[in-house]
């Protein structure tokens, strides 16, 4: 009975709306740890200029600043945050985390970190020469054991090359003569964090290539392997005079090594009006710490100075929070209208048992099983006074229903069998042609027997005009109805078999 499957009871409302409250309730914690689980676990920052940054393949790390307000006295931070970049958050609440503050405060100064992304660098500290570092699987500051020349020297930045590990430090100034004699505009130290080690090496000349030598910005290239400076100041001397045109983007390859100018800005730009003073804004995560004259101060350092909007814009709603309310309000609704789909089935299915489903494979089983199906939906006297103990179907178990189920195709099984035999015998009898009779017959039996192969039908015998009183009869097939019933979940088909005048 491979193919045998039985109504299993639906689950109670009871243990199904419990079963949707648990659901709704890791789909609200997921959307609310989602969009706000940065927030709650962030940490506001200080606003400050002149910070150093750097970063790795995955995390941004700033590191100290300026806080001071504008036209106030400078105030100096060692505040250390870092942002996961892999990570999406709000920009309404960037999900800042603290770190261990330096034991250095400064400004306008750069860092990198090495090419196993696990120490950061930290160059131009003031009072000293040797570089700062700071361990990320350790999460603690330490001193370098080696030194600089002069680490004092100004507007200097620093670029790692992640194939070699060197750190390399082109120009700078060294904050008392800005000329072209100064020894910090032409030379480029290459700084080896495995062997503790300094080298310099000659720039080229400045109003040649690579004429922004201070306050720069850098960036390396994997596609060049090469270093790309950019911006910057350009001018020197007192009188300031311009070495080269500004907004060069110079390259340098340290394999080669070779400088060489990868864009120069068109002789149009010098004659075009300066932009518009940037007036600097606040950002979202801002809050108020004090005040002072001309307007409110906030945690930017910027003076609010718009009396008509004294206090800052309310931060929104995070639209995840939307989003998980809205989808939490459809499932709650739908676990509802479930229940009542679930309650209404099972009064629908509540006394009908079992169904089977035949093999296409098998015909000896689908036989047995449409023969048992039809005898059930008959109401077959013995299947009735089985029904008339009482017992729920729907509270049987598989073994209950699997031996009822037998049984009754074995019934079926033996009543087919006592009426073809019958049927046989009583055709002989009356029959005064035993062998043509027989030989029809007997084709007429199989024909049958090939039908309810395929059909799968309950059998009715209808033996039409009087057998007595002819000696020359024919079996034929006269039709088959197919009957539906919609308020059982078996369908009978019935081949009406007869025994007919030639």
């Amino acid at each position: 009975m491979k193919s045998l499957q039985l109504v299993t009871r639906p689950l109670s409302p009871t243990r199904f709306l419990a079963n949707t409250l648990i659901i709704l309730f890791i789909l609200s914690t997921n959307y609310h740890h989602q969009y706000t689980v940065s927030a709650q676990t962030s940490f506001t920052p200080t606003s400050a200029t002149g910070s150093a940054f750097a970063r790795t393949q995955t995390k941004l790390y700033i590191l100290g600043g300026d806080t001071s307000d504008f036209g106030l006295a400078t105030r100096i931070t060692n505040q250390f945050i870092s942002l996961d970049l892999n990570v999406s958050w709000n920009v309404t609440a960037p999900a800042w985390q603290k770190l261990p503050d330096s034991p250095f405060y400064q400004s306008i100064f750069p860092a990198a970190f090495s090419s196993d992304d696990q120490t950061m660098y930290v160059f131009h500290i003031d009072g000293t020469n040797s570089p700062s570092q700071y361990s990320v699987t350790k999460g603690k500051w330490s001193v370098s054991q080696i030194a600089f020349q002069n680490m004092a020297w100004q507007g200097l930045n620093v670029v790692t090359d992640p194939r070699t590990g060197l750190m390399y430090i082109p120009g700078g100034y060294n904050n008392v003569s800005m000329s072209l004699s100064s020894p910090t505009l032409r030379v480029m130290e290459v700084f080896d964090p495995i062997t503790l080690s300094i080298n310099q090496t000659k720039l080229p000349v400045q109003n040649q290539v690579f004429p922004v030598r201070w306050y720069y910005q850098n960036v390396w290239s994997s596609k060049m392997n090469a270093t790309l400076y950019f911006g910057g100041n350009n001018r020197v001397g007192d009188p300031p005079v311009a070495l080269g045109p500004a907004n060069v983007v110079t390259a340098f390859a340290p394999d080669t090594p070779l400088w060489f100018t990868l864009y120069t800005p068109p002789a149009s730009y010098a004659t075009l009006k300066p932009p518009p003073k940037i007036t600097r804004t606040i950002p979202p995560w801002g809050t108020a710490t004090s005040s002072g004259s001309g307007g409110t101060v906030t945690g930017t350092g910027v003076p609010n100075t718009n009396p008509n909007n004294p206090s800052p814009t309310p931060a929104p709603v995070p639209v995840g929070l939307i989003a998980g309310g809205v989808v939490g309000g459809l499932v709650l609704a739908g676990a509802v209208a479930g229940i009542f789909f679930i309650r209404y089935r099972r009064n629908q299915w509540r006394g009908r048992g079992f169904f089977v489903k035949p093999s296409r494979d098998d015909s000896d089983e689908l036989q047995s099983l449409a023969t048992g199906a039809a005898s059930l939906s008959a109401g077959g006297s013995n299947r009735r006074r089985r029904d008339s103990l009482g017992k729920d179907p729907m509270e049987s178990n598989e073994e209950y229903e699997l031996e009822r189920t037998l049984m009754d195709i074995e019934e079926q099984k033996r009543e087919l069998e006592m009426r073809q035999q019958l049927l046989v015998l009583q055709h002989r009898a009356e029959n005064p042609d035993p062998q043509s009779a027989g030989t029809k017959f007997n084709t007429f039996a199989t024909d049958a027997v090939y039908i309810w192969d395929i059909i799968f039908c309950e059998i009715e015998l209808d033996l039409i005009n009087d057998l007595s009183s002819s000696n020359n009869y024919r079996a034929s097939a006269c039709g088959f109805t197919n009957l539906f019933n919609t308020n059982d979940i078996s369908t009978t088909i019935l081949i009406h078999l007869a025994i007919v005048h030639r």
